[in-house]
């Protein structure tokens, strides 16, 4: 399978580029990787291409923005200049206008749904090996405030 993968910085310092650095290693002898990424720590570059976008990593607010215009640039620019096709466009929450495949990095459910309550939410991070760990457990709905009329 022909895999593309956008992330801004797969190295093993970053905690999802990290996810990302995991799962290319496991999966570099049975599928075909190109990382379209800022910075990547490339663990098998006989068998994982790297398409450098051209971004600043600071402020991270442009890093952001300069990312997904650049990134979706690139990708373009690549599949036109070498032809490549992919079977899976896999990227990280809204770094790209369009993927297959949407890595969250946060996951966020409703724990309460009491009329004239708003729910409380509980946030997670969801690790690469699929456990989750809760930032807000316990936390109360709050009463939902109508306006004076």
């Amino acid at each position: 399978m022909r895999i593309a993968v956008f992330d801004y910085r797969i190295t093993p310092n970053n905690p999802i580029g990290s996810c990302h650095l995991a799962m290319l290693r496991a999966l570099a002898a049975e599928h075909e990787f190109t990382v379209f990424a800022v910075e990547f720590e490339n663990p098998c570059p006989q068998k994982l291409r790297w398409v450098r976008v051209p971004s600043p990593l600071r402020p991270m607010a442009l890093l952001f923005v300069v990312y997904h215009l650049m990134a979706s640039l690139c990708y373009l620019l690549y599949r036109l200049c070498s032809g490549a096709k992919f079977d899976l466009v896999q990227a990280l929450e809204s770094n790209l206008l369009f993927g297959d495949l949407l890595t969250p990095t946060f996951a966020i459910a409703s724990t309460s749904s009491t009329i004239g309550q708003a729910p409380a939410l509980e946030a997670c991070v969801v690790g690469c090996d699929g456990s989750t760990t809760s930032f807000t457990r316990g936390w109360k709905p709050l009463p939902i405030l109508e306006p004076d009329r």
